[in-house]
């Protein structure tokens, strides 16, 4: 989970440093427009947090298991199973 999130974080500043000179010509071709791009985009990013994200506030993280993660684990249980009587 952490190394995902560390590699989407990665990504984005990599996007940010491409577009990071776009957003310069825009401010030489319209210098208000800048401010309503920046200011957009993070209300947008704002908005995606606050929707997708889960509260972890006060809950103890050493133990938590995504439930993909847990299916995976359940079923290379069901593999090793089957195949220990062959």
């Amino acid at each position: 989970m952490r190394t995902s999130t560390i590699g989407s974080c990665s990504l984005l500043a990599r996007v940010g440093a491409l577009l990071s000179p776009l957003v310069m010509m825009l401010h030489h071709s319209a210098p208000e427009l800048v401010y309503i791009v920046i200011l957009g985009h993070g209300t947008i990013s704002l908005i995606l947090s606050y929707l997708f994200l889960v509260e972890t506030k006060g809950n103890n993280l050493d133990h938590v298991v995504v439930e993909n993660e847990k299916n995976e684990v359940e079923n290379d249980t069901k593999v090793d199973e089957e195949t220990k009587f062959l």
